[in-house]
């Protein structure tokens, strides 16, 4: 089952945050979306 695509906000939010050093499953928490999701976004971006 495919889950809603996450807004770009939330992308930009989670790069900014881990830019910061805060771990992936802490803003993931905060955001409420999974870890794997974001990778699938963007891992890209990050490195």
């Amino acid at each position: 089952m495919a889950g809603k695509p996450i807004r770009k906000s939330k992308i930009k939010q989670f790069i900014k945050l881990h830019k910061n050093g805060e771990s992936k499953r802490s803003i993931s928490r905060i955001l409420k979306l999974n870890c794997n999701t974001f990778n699938t976004y963007a891992s890209e971006q990050i490195e």
